[in-house]
Parts: C-alpha cells; sequence; structure tokens
C-alpha cells in the first residue's frame, strides 16, 4: 500500500466505516455492529483500523467490555508497526476500550496498554497516547480514563458566584445558562437541582445533561434521571467519523445506573444524534 499521508485507501476506509455508521445512527445499531465486527476480521488496515475504533461503543452498550479490549489489542499488534507508514489514525478510543475491560470485566490494563504501545512507532502520537494512558491508569485507576459526567465539587468563577447569589429566579435565560454550565464544569450538584428546583430550563448540552441525570440519579430520583438521558439521545452529536454512539452513559460509573433497558433499547433502535429528523 502507499505510505502517501493522502491515500486513497485510506479515504475509501474512511467512508466504508462510515456509510456503517451512519446505518448504525439511524436505529440500526445491532446490524451495523455486526458489519463493523466482521471489517475488524479483514486485511487492509486503514479499514480494520477504523472499524475496530466504531465497533466499540456498540460493544460497550452491550457489556462486551473485555472483548472489546481484546479486539483493540488485536488490531494493534496487527497493524501497529505500519501505522505510521500507513497513516492509521492516532484518534481512536483504543486506551479507553481497554481501561473499561479492566474496570467492568477485570481484564488485563496496564501491561496491555504499554505492549500494545510497543507495537507501535514511537513516533505515531498513539504510542505516545498510550504509554500515558497506561501511567496514569497506573497512578489513578482505570474509572480514570472514562469519560466525565459529574465532576468532583469545586468552586464556581467568581461571575458565576454572582449569579448564584442573585437567584435563579432573577437570571435572564443566558445567565441561566451560563450558571447551569459552571455548575457543571464545577461539579456543583448543588447549583444544577437548585437551577432545576427554581424552574430553569435544561439546556441542551451533553455535559450539562450527563451531570443532571447522575445528580437527580444520586438524589434518588431515578426515573427523572432516565428521561434526562432519554432526551440526551437526540442532542448527541459525533465527534469522529467512527461515533455509532456516545459512551459516557454506559462507562463512567457513576451514570452507568442510569442506563435502564428503556434507554438502551431505544439508543439502540431509535435515529441518535444528527440522524434524528429535524
Amino acid at each position: 500500500m502507499s505510505s502517501d499521508p493522502r491515500k486513497p485507501e485510506n479515504d475509501e476506509a474512511a467512508q466504508t466505516v462510515r456509510d456503517i455508521v451512519l446505518r448504525a445512527a439511524a436505529g440500526h445499531q445491532d446490524e451495523a455492529l455486526g458489519q463493523l465486527l466482521d471489517l475488524t476480521g479483514g486485511t487492509d488496515p486503514a479499514t480494520v483500523w477504523l472499524a475496530a475504533a466504531a465497533a466499540f461503543p456498540g460493544m460497550s452498550w452491550q457489556g462486551a467490555h473485555s472483548e472489546a479490549s481484546d479486539m483493540v489489542e488485536r488490531v494493534v499488534e496487527r497493524f501497529g508497526p505500519v501505522a505510521g507508514e500507513l497513516n492509521l489514525s492516532p484518534v481512536v478510543p483504543f486506551s479507553m476500550a481497554v481501561a473499561a475491560g479492566t474496570l467492568y470485566d477485570g481484564s488485563e490494563g496496564v501491561p496491555r496498554l504499554l505492549g500494545m504501545a510497543e507495537h507501535l512507532p514511537p513516533t505515531h502520537q498513539l504510542h505516545r497516547d498510550l504509554v500515558w494512558a497506561a501511567g496514569h491508569f497506573a497512578q489513578h485507576g482505570p474509572a480514570a480514563l472514562m469519560p466525565h459526567a459529574l465532576r468532583p465539587s469545586g468552586e464556581l468563577l467568581q461571575f458565576e458566584a454572582v449569579l448564584l447569589d442573585r437567584g435563579p429566579a432573577r437570571l435572564t435565560e443566558a445567565e441561566a445558562r451560563s450558571l447551569w454550565l459552571g455548575a457543571t464544569s464545577a461539579g456543583r450538584s448543588d447549583v444544577l437541582m437548585g437551577l432545576h428546583e427554581a424552574g430553569s430550563p435544561l439546556p441542551h448540552e451533553l455535559p450539562v445533561m450527563y451531570a443532571f441525570a447522575q445528580t437527580l440519579f444520586e438524589a434518588g430520583r431515578p426515573f427523572e434521571a432516565e428521561q434526562v438521558l432519554l432526551d440526551a439521545r437526540v442532542v448527541w452529536y459525533p465527534m469522529s467519523i467512527w461515533e455509532t454512539l456516545p459512551t459516557t452513559p454506559v462507562l463512567n460509573p457513576g451514570l452507568r445506573p442510569v442506563v435502564t433497558d428503556r434507554v438502551r433499547t431505544e439508543y439502540f433502535t431509535m435515529p441518535i444524534g444528527e440522524m434524528v429528523p429535524r
């Protein structure tokens, strides 16, 4: 294969995976996941690489954490040595897959991350990312590599504290939104709940919705928390071509209990994100 970073093969692989991802997002997650897993057994490095990344979210929603960890290790062992030459993307969730396998299924963690890094050229960004992830994992545990929902409680910024002192009922819509965002960044579940109880509309922004869903659940209000996650299905937007589903609800330890059978069914069988009819 060509080593030109503009390789048409990589473009074709990306389009193949993108077509399947769009099919998944239209409400056909099970079918798409099967197709992606089939592709991971292929021989074209770029296609296998992206297909493994795209299969990871669906596998996470199905609880196949150790299988996902095994898969990404196998892919890196096969194609890591040529990742630089073939310009294979470093923006893939491979370290997260390994950490989730350890956190939820007890599969191997730090040694696996370091072993995967050895199969990559030292100059490849994924090599550096895996080495960093192994160190972070060793120091803080696998949960530290999971996506965030409600962060540890901290201080609001000064202008946000001023808004809080004024009281939610006296804020403009824009000011209330700023306070929702600030409370999310600061992990202030008390402020989030206060805004909600004052009748302030919940912004349709994923970080806020995830933090508030966890806040509701921890406050003993699981049905309201479930509804926030159901509403978030429409708001979610993929940031990479391989993203078929958001992983935060099923990988964040604090948000994971909110993923009921109803949430799982709707995310897997109904259009999500950009594919939701507007």
